[in-house]
């Protein structure tokens, strides 16, 4: 056996006084302001813990939408494919933020908890339906038609969503 190391006795030295003895100062205040933050966090933005911006990362993220080329695409004159996939996908990503937007602000509205809890429920299934039915839609096409028309209902659906919590922004 090795030796003991003696600053680590759990019958003589509690956890509080060992982190002291082999932790720096500096080190625990970073620790502890870091927990802070993360829990306060937690609690003040339970809204924002509903979005799934799956969807938006993960077409962001697709190696078209790495390439320089898309800084430089006009999306009001784009003639070839690969040019309108990323208008297309720039333009799901730009509804998508406002639906979040718009979500957030329809979610810090409602004040009973399992009407906000049932709501996020319902958009929760929503996102999942509308990948459904656009994956439904391309079914049976390839390549750059398939990813057209992919994108296109994944646009498309989520306007439909937006006008919808316009509409329940407004009224109630």
């Amino acid at each position: 056996m090795g030796r003991e190391n003696p600053n680590f006795r759990y019958k003589h030295v509690n956890a509080l006084t060992w982190l002291h003895q082999n932790f720096n100062t500096q080190t625990l205040k970073k620790t502890t302001n870091f927990i802070a933050f993360a829990l306060a966090l937690a609690l003040l933005s339970n809204t924002a813990w509903a979005q799934d911006t799956s969807d938006v990362v993960r077409l962001r993220n697709l190696s078209y939408m790495r390439l320089e080329v898309v800084e430089r695409v006009d999306c009001d004159a784009a003639f070839d494919n690969l040019s309108a996939r990323i208008c297309r996908n720039l333009a799901f990503q730009a509804a998508d933020k406002e639906l979040n937007k718009l979500y957030v602000s329809y979610l810090d509205q409602i004040e009973n908890d399992s009407i906000r809890q049932q709501e996020m429920d319902y958009h929760t299934a929503w996102v999942a339906h509308r990948r459904r039915l656009s994956h439904q839609a391309a079914s049976g096409y390839r390549g750059h038609t398939l990813g057209l028309i992919y994108l296109g209902y994944m646009t498309r659906l989520t306007e439909i969503r937006i006008e919808e919590l316009k509409y329940l922004l407004e009224g109630e």
